[in-house]
């Protein structure tokens, strides 16, 4: 029972680690961390849909368990491009996010604030620290 309640607290727990060292570099305006280059939809996927809906608060980038989002298939995401617009403070950045749009509109572009951070993940009983984005607001 000490268990259940030690795990379940762990579990809800959705605050983001504390550790100094991220991994993740720019290269030629590019995020790129030691599994890979990240994927263009990893950042699609923290933007707001036109409908409206802004749902998606954090991204696992690298893997948590099986797959992070820099291993995952995502239909359509060769048409998402993002672009660095600011470097801020503390692994903080201002990107453009833009997914292909077919029609007269031609491209939906979002201007989202977001944040490298290592997030707890439990997993076999043991703590793990995944690279994460999380998206903080807008501009």
């Amino acid at each position: 029972m000490k268990y259940l309640i030690l795990i379940t607290s762990l579990l809800s727990l959705a605050m983001p680690s504390m550790a100094d060292d991220l991994d993740y570099t720019i290269k030629n305006d590019r995020f790129i961390t030691s599994e890979g280059d990240i994927p263009n939809g990893c950042f699609g996927q923290l933007m707001t849909e036109l409908n409206g809906d802004n749902y998606i608060a954090a991204v696992f980038i690298n893997r948590a368990d099986l797959r992070g989002c820099i291993a995952a298939n995502y239909p359509g995401s060769n048409e998402i491009s993002y672009q660095i617009i600011e470097r801020l403070k503390n692994d903080s950045y201002k990107l453009e996010v833009c997914d292909v749009v077919h029609g007269s509109m031609g491209a939906s572009c979002d201007n989202i604030l977001v944040k490298f951070v290592n997030r707890d993940y439990l997993i076999d009983g043991k703590i793990k620290q995944v690279l994460s984005l999380e998206k903080l607001g807008q501009f």
